[in-house]
C-alpha cells in the first residue's frame, strides 16, 4: 500500500512530490509514484449547510429565527471542488497512511481534522 499525501494547493503538492517522489506521474488530479500518491484540495471541499437546509422555515428570511444555532453544524460538499473532494475520497481507499501537508494555519489544520 501507498501512503496518501494531501496538499492544500496543487503547487505544494508538485513541490513535494519534487522532493520525495521526483519520477511520480502527473494523473492530472494527483501525482502518483511508487510509495506515495500526492493530491490536494484547491480550496474549500466543504461548507457549511445554509440556515434551509436545517429548517424549511427557514427558506424565507425572518429576524425572529435568529440566531440560528443548530445543535450540531452540517458540512456539506462544495459544488465547486466536489470532482477534487471525490479523487481525494478513491485515492484515501487506496493507500493506508495518510499525511495532513496542508498549511500550519487554522484552516489547513481543520482540513486534516475532519472525521
Amino acid at each position: 500500500m501507498k501512503t496518501l499525501i494531501i496538499a492544500e494547493k496543487p503547487d505544494m503538492g508538485r513541490n513535494i512530490a519534487a522532493a520525495i517522489e521526483p519520477k511520480a506521474k502527473n494523473m492530472r488530479s494527483h501525482l502518483e509514484g511508487e510509495q506515495y500518491i500526492i493530491t490536494w484540495a484547491i480550496g474549500h471541499l466543504i461548507e457549511l449547510a445554509e440556515p434551509d437546509q436545517y429548517d424549511d422555515k427557514y427558506k424565507k428570511w425572518n429576524i425572529n429565527h435568529l440566531p440560528i444555532i443548530p445543535t450540531e453544524f452540517k458540512l456539506i460538499p462544495n459544488p465547486r471542488t466536489y470532482d477534487q473532494l471525490k479523487v481525494i475520497a478513491e485515492l484515501a481507499k487506496k493507500c493506508d497512511q495518510l499525511v495532513n501537508a496542508c498549511d500550519a494555519g487554522r484552516e489547513g489544520q481543520q482540513m486534516g481534522s475532519r472525521q
